[in-house]
């Protein structure tokens, strides 16, 4: 029997779903409490944190989430919830001794801070929390979240593919690491050993400009070009820029920064001015071959019209400063465009709303 008639035959894919869905619950009230009812956010991070462990568990079996400590539990006792459930130790232990994929240390320890961080706010008088109080719950729950995060999209994908909450936690991930400093540097923590392996191997990290952190690892996109990318390692942001050299300057000086979304370049040096398309477009056309000309063409990544020129051996937005392999031409308004969707005779392109009958027949 395979792996996916055990999860219909053992444990319901709607009862997966939703044990998921409520730790994701409480995973999100934690998140919305810590600053306006710290001891809440402990209270129901730490919950979250038990049910999703759980998951792998109930995917393998639904016997699995019930403890050994209590007496041996019917289908329908765990189905009206009359049943005593494994504890942090029990589901570490299973995890480890069953489905032998044991917790990594540092994940176990950042856990079990939360554990018992709860355990003293659920159990001892906390009449007011201190500044530092706040910053010790925010860097234990940060370096908690990237372990959660590890657990849930890198070491049981597969059990956490049943529910669609994988790509919300994504995205609140990259929302926490633009805007919550402790969740940034929560992580930084987890991959500074690796940025410092890359710098050793001479590889450019430099600062982002969205998160703040050294952890922007720059890329060489097209060599003959001088087109880089800075792919943030921290939030996931990414910046385009190339290097000039400006031609106008009677001495040779050293390349320039272009950065995206300007129009003109402007020499630091000798002070003259260019349009962004002039400066970087590869284009070929004379009045010979006027009308075979692909460019410019429109950007279908952020939208700038007719920004598109030909760029070596392939084709530059000069707004964004996104590369592209292939232009195509819409099949109703005919203009270039980077990128096109099916049926564009019908439905058009980013330049042009399509055939005007198409919305009516709808």
């Amino acid at each position: 029997m395979d792996k996916k008639s055990l999860v219909a035959t053992n444990s319901s894919k709607s009862d997966i779903a939703a044990l998921i869905g409520n730790g994701f619950d409480f995973l999100e009230k934690a998140q919305e409490e810590l600053e306006t009812n710290p001891k809440h956010s402990v209270v129901n991070f730490w919950t979250a944190v038990e049910i999703l462990l759980k998951v792998p568990l109930l995917n393998e079996h639904w016997t699995l989430i019930t403890s050994n400590k209590a007496k041996i539990v019917s289908r329908k006792k765990y189905a009206s919830g009359d049943f005593v459930s494994v504890s942090f130790d029990e589901t570490c232990n299973r995890l480890a001794d069953i489905l032998q994929k044991p917790l990594p240390d540092k994940t176990k320890n950042a856990f079990d801070k939360i554990r018992k961080h709860r355990n003293r706010v659920v159990h001892f008088y906390h009449s007011e929390f201190t500044q530092a109080h706040l910053d010790s719950i925010l860097n234990e729950q940060a370096d908690a979240w990237f372990a959660l995060h590890r657990f849930i999209i890198d070491q049981w994908k597969d059990a956490f593919s049943l529910s669609d909450k994988n790509r919300e936690l994504i995205n609140r991930e990259m929302v926490l690491l633009r805007v919550n400093k402790y969740y940034s540097a929560a992580k930084l923590r987890h991959i500074e050993p690796e940025l410092n392996n890359l710098i050793a191997k001479g590889i450019v990290v430099s600062k982002c400009n969205t998160c703040g952190f050294e952890a922007a690892i720059t890329e060489l996109s097209l060599e003959d070009k001088g087109h880089y990318r800075d792919n943030c390692q921290i939030c996931g942001a990414e910046e385009r820029f190339i290097m000039v050299v400006c031609t106008a300057c009677e001495k040779e000086q050293p390349p320039q920064r272009l950065e995206a979304y300007e129009s003109d370049f402007i020499c630091k040096h000798c002070g003259d001015k260019q349009e962004y398309y002039e400066l970087l477009s590869d284009d070929f056309w004379t009045n010979d071959n006027y009308f075979e000309a692909d460019t410019p063409a429109s950007c279908s990544e952020c939208g700038s019209y007719h920004s598109v020129c030909h760029y070596g051996s392939q084709y530059l937005c000069t707004s964004c400063l996104t590369l592209h392999d292939e232009v195509y031409f819409c099949g109703y308004c005919n203009d270039p465009v980077t990128e096109l969707p099916e049926h564009s005779d019908l439905v058009g392109c980013c330049c042009c709303d399509g055939h005007p009958g198409f919305a009516d027949d709808d």
